[in-house]
């Protein structure tokens, strides 16, 4: 499945929320509404048309903003974002980790690193950014090996190389290769 098909199936599920996270967005980030409009490449009359018809912005508008801020477009689409690690982010702390993966982080940072190596080495560093920005993560977090994380980090990573179409026989590949 292309990425304009699976955006079109979620956007059409989260029709009425999409919106609504790109007004939150907005203004966690401080942005006027002529920011936005520049970053996804917009016009004001292509903004309101959208709007008054309560239709999806297109998929590169989408696409445009996500690449800018830092995010993927699922999260967009479903409203689950976090929007202290997207301020942190957006103010500079690329050490900023989401409170879903600090809080009981009793697990050390090796494990979750010789992953996101693996996943770089397999479908290169793009696929990797693609992935650390869907969990809202920078690239600098996992610079220290003995920092902590919580455990759901690896778990929901694997969760989300089987939803994107990938076999579960890959994880026993991803842990030796951690070893």
């Amino acid at each position: 499945m292309s990425l304009t098909n699976d955006f079109n199936a979620l956007r059409d599920k989260a029709l009425p929320d999409v919106w609504s996270t790109l007004s939150k967005i907005q203004h966690t980030l401080g942005w006027s509404e002529k920011e936005l409009l520049e970053c996804m490449k917009l016009s004001k009359r292509t903004y309101l048309a959208l709007k008054n018809r309560k239709a999806a912005p297109s998929v590169y508008a989408v696409n445009e903003l996500v690449s800018e801020v830092g995010l993927s477009i699922e999260l967009i689409v479903t409203g689950k974002i976090d929007y202290l690690a997207l301020q942190a982010h957006s103010r500079g702390d690329i050490f900023y980790v989401p409170s879903r993966y600090t809080n009981a982080a009793f697990s050390r940072r090796r494990t979750s690193i010789n992953v996101i190596e693996y996943i770089e080495k397999l479908l290169g560093w793009n696929a990797k950014k693609r992935i650390l920005d869907h969990f809202q993560l920078k690239e600098a977090v996992f610079a220290d090996p003995d920092g902590h994380i919580n455990f759901l980090f690896p778990s929901d990573l694997c969760e989300y190389l089987m939803r994107s179409g990938y076999s579960s026989s890959i994880f026993p590949i991803m842990g030796a290769y951690s070893i």
